[in-house]
């Protein structure tokens, strides 16, 4: 297993136990974030500052509770692809089903540099929508 790997690992176990500061710890200050740009929360975050405003004021409003199982990684040295489900309840109580991810993390120099979400964007989409 890979550095990076046992990284994204380390990463996925620090946001399931809501611990953010942990899990941004291998993010680069220089990161671009993109979540898909139908969510009400989506767009392209640049930097490790705007990164940490989305998981401390942009993401939260919309769901109370959220998480992402990953199910399978798959090891590309500098690329790491996470496949998994997301679930979770909106704010309003709607449930989020159980959409499928797949997320893309490339590295460089054992940092995160580029985070992609490709994820069922409508089952996120109604889900938060519906807490604004």
């Amino acid at each position: 297993m890979s550095d990076n790997l046992e990284t994204i690992k380390a990463m996925y176990e620090a946001f399931g136990r809501g611990d953010i500061a942990a899990m941004l710890e291998p993010v680069d200050e220089a990161v671009e974030w993109w979540e898909p740009e139908e969510l009400p929360y989506g767009g392209t975050r640049h930097g490790r500052e705007q990164v940490m405003r989305f998981f401390s004021e942009d993401f939260p409003p919309h769901y109370e509770e959220f998480r992402g199982e990953p199910e399978e990684f798959i090891d590309g040295g500098d690329q790491i692809v996470v496949l998994g489900h997301y679930h979770g309840r909106a704010r309003d109580g709607g449930d989020l089903g159980d959409p499928h991810f797949v997320h893309v993390w490339d590295f460089r120099d054992r940092r995160v540099v580029r985070y992609r979400d490709f994820t069922d964007k409508a089952a996120k989409l109604a889900a938060a929508s519906a807490a604004t």
